[in-house]
């Protein structure tokens, strides 16, 4: 199990009462999302773009093979739901707030850039994903085939691209809105990518893997 959540109420040290969510994480990751939190609060410049608050932080421990973790729950409302077609003013209101999280939530990368950077080695990961999936069936062997020289033409591509630093897991479903203001979720993916991917993640996902 990579990771799972449970949803709770967390008790702070005043006695006061938190909804929350109670994350373990099974497999390391290489900085922890709360570290990542952490960082991304100290260089967002934003008034309204915010990431969930984080109330307790259990570190890696290698004996018991997991890290832990409790959020505030965010009780907000997703501006474009996905399989429902979005009218404009959706549309308009998901691309201000993308336009906010580009312009003053990216001010200063907050994670090393890596040496060396393979897309290719994502779509494997999202590939054997898909081969666990119970509709993999859709897809024939022979279109697999060819999806794989699809991703390996776009990685040559890729390479040659400078990289940005970006938010890697952006869809419609970790943007919430919370009166005025909108809430980033899967941060554990913060990261460099080849520029505009943060715009174009979701549409990735569902044709290429």
């Amino acid at each position: 199990v990579g990771a799972f959540t449970i949803e709770g109420v967390f008790i702070d040290k005043k006695g006061k009462k938190h909804k929350a969510v109670l994350k373990i994480q099974g497999s390391k990751p290489k900085i922890s999302e709360p570290e990542i939190i952490e960082r991304f609060e100290k260089q967002n410049k934003s008034k309204i773009i915010k990431v969930p608050k984080v109330f307790f932080y259990l570190p890696w421990n290698k004996d018991l093979g997991f890290e832990a973790y409790v959020f505030e729950k965010v009780e907000g409302e997703l501006i474009i739901k996905h399989g429902i077609p979005a009218t404009k003013k959706q549309l308009d209101e998901f691309f201000l707030a993308y336009k906010e999280y580009r312009e003053n939530s990216l001010k200063k990368p907050f994670i090393p850039k890596p040496k060396n950077f393979s897309w290719i080695e994502k779509f494997k990961k999202w590939r054997l994903i898909r081969l666990d999936n119970p509709l993999k069936h859709y897809i024939t062997e022979k279109e697999d085939k060819r999806l794989i020289e699809i991703a390996e033409f776009i990685n040559k591509m890729i390479q040659s691209s400078p990289l940005e630093f970006q938010h890697n897991h952006l869809s419609c479903y970790d943007i919430k809105r919370v009166g005025k203001r909108y809430y980033l979720f899967s941060n554990l993916f913060w990261g460099w990518n080849f520029p505009l991917y943060d715009s174009v993640f979701a549409f990735e996902w569902y044709t290429l893997a």
